[in-house]
């Protein structure tokens, strides 16, 4: 079972601000060529 609760943040997660900065350059968002991403924010945090 997942424990962490929405919105809360980890060590490295990034903050909703860079957040906001980053995700418009990613692929895999809707209108972008290829697919759709789930969650690109997930994927980069856990990168990190």
């Amino acid at each position: 079972m997942n424990q962490c609760k929405v919105g809360a943040h980890r060590r490295h997660d990034m903050s909703d601000h860079i957040w906001s900065l980053l995700e418009p350059r990613l692929p895999g968002r809707k209108g972008s060529w290829g697919g759709i991403a789930p969650d690109n924010r997930l994927f980069i945090n856990a990168a990190f």
